[in-house]
């Protein structure tokens, strides 16, 4: 995204590039998770690590700065005395809220999450239903990505490094 930002000065297309990757990244992950049975956990830190390599080749390993004041408002922006990054969680949590609990898809999810030979058996469709979920959290990581690289006003390749320890800490912790 912030490559694309500077390359073409258009925050569409720099948000539409960044979210296209991260959903490619989760759709991967989930073809590696259904085709080869690997767990989850394990498909996504090798396809992270994938990325960051990925990352520092494209990049050098160089920082891309000053992305812009419409790409700053992302992360630090303000709509009243509200932050512009809690519209945007408000706006995901709604939409996740309505696919869990209102779409075939959501409600199967919650049937593979709970017993994945009951949701077989149920009829359904086990595999597309691991792969949408993979291809969705790649998705949200990418929404993520942006409002962090928004709320730095830069694009750096190492900046995320480390923090999935802090998410596998909180879900230990957290039970």
């Amino acid at each position: 995204s912030a490559y694309a930002v500077l390359a073409t000065g258009n925050l569409f297309v720099a948000i539409l590039v960044g979210l296209i990757v991260a959903f490619i990244f989760g759709a991967f992950n989930g073809i590696v998770i259904v085709t080869f049975d690997i767990p989850p956990f394990i498909a996504t830190l090798a396809s992270m690590m994938v990325a960051e390599g990925a990352i520092m080749t494209f990049t050098g390993g160089q920082n891309y700065s000053n992305l812009g004041a419409a790409f700053q408002f992302i992360g630090q922006g303000y709509i009243g005395p509200i932050p512009f990054p809690v519209f945007i969680m408000a706006f995901i949590l709604l939409v996740t809220y309505y696919i869990l609990s209102w779409t075939p898809i959501g409600r199967a999810m919650y049937a593979v999450g709970g017993n994945t030979a009951a949701a077989r058996a149920s009829g359904i469709n086990v595999k597309f239903t691991k792969f949408f979920a993979a291809a969705y959290a790649g998705l949200m990581s990418g929404i993520a990505g942006i409002v962090l690289m928004s709320r730095m006003n830069s694009g750096q390749p190492a900046a995320a490094v480390s923090y999935e320890m802090d998410a596998i800490t909180a879900v230990i912790i957290g039970g």
